[in-house]
């Protein structure tokens, strides 16, 4: 078995103290740290973050401020031409090439950008 060095993902495998509890989808938004909890945009009724454990850069999570029982909560996973190499396949370990705080000021300031551009008359920019 091949090893691939990334010191940097200790902190996903470390347990956590004090143990998160309850629902992330709750607990998450109600702490107002967006930038430390990755929470990218809030709307009326939903909000969107960076998923801490990505398939890929940019996983997204969409979900209510609602709580829902089964925790309903979508995935936004960006694919791209050549965003698939042999690691998965031949040594089965997927590479992600950027810090998810880069990721979430890349995201940040492109959604920000969004926000505040002018739009047509009744269209709102955030969907």
């Amino acid at each position: 078995m091949e090893h691939l060095w990334a010191p940097w993902r200790m902190a996903y495998i470390e347990p956590q103290t004090p143990q998160p509890q309850g629902c992330i989808f709750c607990t998450l938004p109600a702490e107002h740290r967006d930038a430390e909890n990755y929470i990218l945009y809030r709307g009326t009724l939903c909000f969107m973050m960076l998923n801490r454990y990505p398939y890929n850069n940019g996983h997204l999570m969409i979900a209510p401020y609602q709580h829902v029982p089964s925790i309903m909560h979508m995935h936004v996973v960006p694919r791209w031409y050549g965003d698939t190499n042999f690691m998965p396949v031949i040594a089965d370990t997927k590479v992600l090439p950027e810090l998810l705080s880069s990721v979430y000021e890349k995201l940040k300031r492109a959604l920000d950008a969004l926000r505040d551009s002018p739009t047509e008359p009744g269209v709102d920019a955030a969907g």
